[in-house]
């Protein structure tokens, strides 16, 4: 990411993709877990970006079932581009809030910029956030 503002964005579509997977699924666990939940790291490669979390209460907030992957049909539309990003939500060996997985659905690289979005989810459709500039129509 080159510019502050780029990097805001994304921060935003991480937001809005976990909190869509977190719509879909009604997972109240991992929900209380997502308002404790700050970014750990964020792992950029060719073909996906990792965005990891730390919760720090969770020995207060409830646990999740452990190696959890939740999400697989929520989706972005991302602003100049024609593919979709696709997101998957994971949990620990402990129960515990992980990463976020974020790529491309055809496998294609991970923009290097993001300048808009829009998540949508194909599991009970909706559209949550739209930021940035206009994304390409679907």
């Amino acid at each position: 990411m080159s510019a502050s503002s780029d990097f805001n964005i994304l921060a935003g579509l991480e937001k809005a993709a976990v909190e869509e997977i977190l719509r879909c699924e009604s997972h109240s666990a991992l929900a209380e877990q997502w308002t404790q939940a700050c970014v750990r790291k964020r792992e950029f490669y060719p073909h996906a970006l990792f965005t990891f979390f730390h919760i720090p209460a969770i020995e207060v907030v409830p646990r999740a079932e452990p190696r959890l992957t939740l999400g697989g049909y929520t989706f972005a539309r991302l602003a100049g581009f024609d593919r979709v990003a696709a997101f998957t939500l994971h949990t620990d060996s402990r129960g515990k809030l992980s990463h976020l997985t974020s790529f491309m659905d055809d496998d294609g690289p991970w923009p290097s910029q993001v300048t808009g979005y829009e998540v949508y989810s194909m599991k009970g459709v909706s559209k949550i956030e739209t930021a940035g500039a206009e994304p390409p129509p679907a």
